[in-house]
Parts: structure tokens; C-alpha cells; sequence
């Protein structure tokens, strides 16, 4: 059986004065198109363990907005990792004033949608740090 990989993914606001209202409608828009995905096995929202304030509409749980928990399927062949890391990156040049991080085992990458070459290196040298040659 092979290990099940877990990235964690953050959405991070360039600008201060965003409201949460806006990083969860991110969080979910981002978790539904990865679920999308074939080489995604789940996506959670993560929560904090506390509860939520009386009169939230949030059950019980807090969100912590714009963090995800991706589960990847199979093994970290060589297009896992680039296939995730691709749709993110087009993800995240579509969105206005936000940069993702996507972070496993404690090596973090930030994506800011921008498409120079010195991005582009450090996207290669992270993703080959993260997949086995197939």
C-alpha cells in the first residue's frame, strides 16, 4: 500500500483589509477545484479544536480560513506533484491580492501567480524534491 502524501495548503492575503468572508469563499472555491482533480484523494478545511461562538453558523467548529489539508492519491509519482502544484499556480493568477503556500513534511513553497524565471526555478527545484521518478 503506498503512503498517502498530505500537503498543506495556505491562502495568504497580500492586502490587510480582507474580510473572512472573502478567505472562506476562497477556501472553498480552491477545495472544490481540487476535489476535481484525479490525483487528489480528499481535500478538508482545516478546523481549530474549539467551538464556535454562540450564534455562528459555523456548528461547532472554526474554520481556520484559507488553510487546507490535501490528500494526494498513490504514491508521489512524477506528475503528482506538478499536476497539483500547476493548478494552483493558475489558481492563485486568477485571484486578486492572494498568494498560496503549499508546504509538505516542512519545505514551503510560496506561489504569487507570477510566471518569471526565477519563480519558475524555484517551483522545478521544490517539486523535485517531492516526487519519485516513475
Amino acid at each position: 500500500m503506498d503512503k498517502k502524501e498530505e500537503v498543506l495548503i495556505n491562502i495568504e492575503s497580500l492586502d490587510d483589509n480582507t474580510e473572512p468572508e472573502e478567505l472562506e469563499r476562497l477556501s472553498h472555491n480552491l477545495r472544490d477545484e481540487l476535489n476535481e482533480l484525479d490525483i487528489v484523494e480528499k481535500v478538508d478545511l482545516i478546523t481549530k479544536d474549539e467551538e464556535a461562538p454562540k450564534g455562528s453558523k459555523s456548528g461547532g467548529e472554526v474554520a481556520m480560513l484559507g488553510s487546507l489539508l490535501v490528500t494526494l492519491g498513490g504514491s508521489l509519482t512524477s506528475n503528482v506533484i506538478p499536476s497539483l502544484s500547476n493548478t494552483l499556480q493558475s489558481w492563485v493568477t486568477r485571484q486578486d491580492r492572494h498568494t498560496i503556500s503549499l508546504e509538505i513534511g516542512g519545505d514551503k513553497l510560496q506561489l504569487t501567480g507570477l510566471s518569471d524565471k526565477q519563480e519558475e526555478k524555484l517551483i522545478d527545484a521544490w517539486i523535485s524534491r517531492h516526487t519519485e521518478k516513475s
